[in-house]
């Protein structure tokens, strides 16, 4: 199929795809390009002038998809922009083959996926290889840009590398994913200006992470951050003690990679008080810290005797997300 839109953007890499993804469609409809987005991230959503729908699925995610959603497009759109969804490394090259991406962004090579990806950042490069198109563009972090392995992969497919640097002005993960966005606009040929300005005043998404009031207690929601540097650099801002802090991990059992990189963390950072919640661990070392929490009326309980809480792991499976939303509508009366 021949995608007809003159400004066409891939997101791709390890973690922050769907966040990057919900940037550049802010920046350009503030822009006045008449854009249609993608994300499959905690809730996948189709993003247009209309707001935001939901995209619904009979089973599981698919790279098939993309075409699907492609074939609905209008063909008045201007740019199009989405996430490339595909876990397996075989099937990282059906976005770019479908989409033929003008720009692609590349978030990052943090761990993830271990099985498929394997458990370094030269692995995961190696599995997402598919994702960068022969003869493209590709935004990138300066320190991600700059590696052996990024160089020979980028000459042996003819790739422009444009890397960026971090902006310490924006905290956490933003320091380096506004930088990606603003570059792929300023690419694209949007005014930065305009885009940094639109970028800003996005909304918060309703998984990203944010401070809690619970009863007595308060949970900073970093459940969606899923990758242990991002999550150590979210609770360093905080600025708050791990003595004085009980941390709460969302474990799902599908995702056993997740839970054994985050294990050192979890067993030795010196937490206040450590629950598990979601399915019970099978590393041994860790049954200790399991609670069975089954509704939300007993999370909201849990958080409030237990003061400052530090909730990471998985956000969508089981309570966590359910819990934030029936808190901030009021659902949840504490």
């Amino acid at each position: 199929m021949k995608v007809k839109a003159d400004i066409r953007i891939a997101v791709t890499g390890s973690r922050g795809k769907s966040g990057i993804v919900r940037m550049l469609h802010e920046a350009f409809s503030y822009c006045g390009i008449k854009c249609r987005s993608r994300i499959t991230g905690v809730v996948p959503r189709e993003l247009s002038e209309y707001g935001e729908r939901p995209i619904l699925r009979a089973a599981g995610a698919n790279v098939a998809e993309l075409k699907w959603w492609l074939s609905g497009i209008p063909d008045d759109t201007q740019a199009i922009i989405t996430e490339n969804s595909a876990v397996s490394p075989e099937l990282q090259c059906v976005c770019p083959n479908i989409l033929d991406p003008t720009v692609t962004v590349f978030t990052n090579t943090s761990p993830d996926h271990t099985a498929l990806w394997g458990e370094n950042e030269q692995s995961v490069l190696a599995a997402l290889s598919g994702a960068l198109p022969v003869r493209g563009r590709a935004v990138l972090p300066r320190s991600l840009a700059e590696r052996a392995d990024m160089q020979f992969m980028a000459s042996e497919k003819k790739l422009m590398l444009y890397p960026v640097d971090r902006r310490e002005e924006f905290k956490s993960y933003l320091a380096i994913n506004v930088p990606l966005a603003l570059k792929a606009c300023e690419i694209s040929g949007l005014d930065t200006e305009k885009a940094l300005r639109a970028i800003k005043g996005l909304k918060p998404d309703i998984a990203d992470s944010s401070l809690l009031k619970v009863g007595n207690g308060e949970l900073a929601f970093a459940f969606s951050i899923n990758d242990l540097q991002s999550t150590k650099d979210y609770f360093r801002t905080l600025e708050w003690l791990p003595a004085e802090t009980t941390l709460i991990y969302n474990h799902r059992r599908d995702r056993w990679d997740r839970l054994k990189a985050f294990d050192e963390w979890i067993s030795l950072t010196g937490w206040k008080k450590t629950f598990i919640i979601g399915d019970m661990p099978l590393l041994p070392r860790l049954f200790r810290y399991y609670k069975k929490i089954k509704t939300l009326a007993s999370m909201a309980e849990m958080i409030s005797r237990s003061g400052l809480c530090f909730g990471c792991g998985n956000t969508v499976y089981g309570l966590p997300l359910a819990f934030k939303l029936a808190l901030e509508d009021g659902t949840l009366k504490i």
